[in-house]
């Protein structure tokens, strides 16, 4: 959750008064039309990092954001993105 702290802001056609909690929908924008075609179906291609991305919408940075953004994003995301590499270290026996 995050407090609007400007006067008021605008988002499309709504107005945002000062002091509003704003909520992100997770499960709406992972599986919004503008971002991904057909966005129910299991492609896990179209997170990948080559340019053609088979046809789909260039991906925005934040259109996919499990960890959450910015500053203040989950704590465990560090974790996760190491843990691969501490996994192949302790079986490779170079601990």
């Amino acid at each position: 959750m995050k407090k609007c702290h400007v006067l008021h802001y605008v988002i499309g056609d709504y107005l945002v008064p000062a002091g509003s909690n704003v909520f992100i929908l997770l499960y709406r924008l992972h599986h919004h039309e503008r971002f991904y075609a057909d966005p129910f179906a299991f492609r896990p291609e179209r997170f990948s990092d080559n340019s053609e991305n088979n046809g789909q919408v260039p991906h925005h940075p934040y259109s996919y954001i499990p960890f959450s953004a910015g500053p203040r994003n989950c704590i465990g995301k560090a974790l996760l993105i190491r843990e691969p590499s501490d996994g192949v270290r302790v079986f490779s026996g170079n601990i």
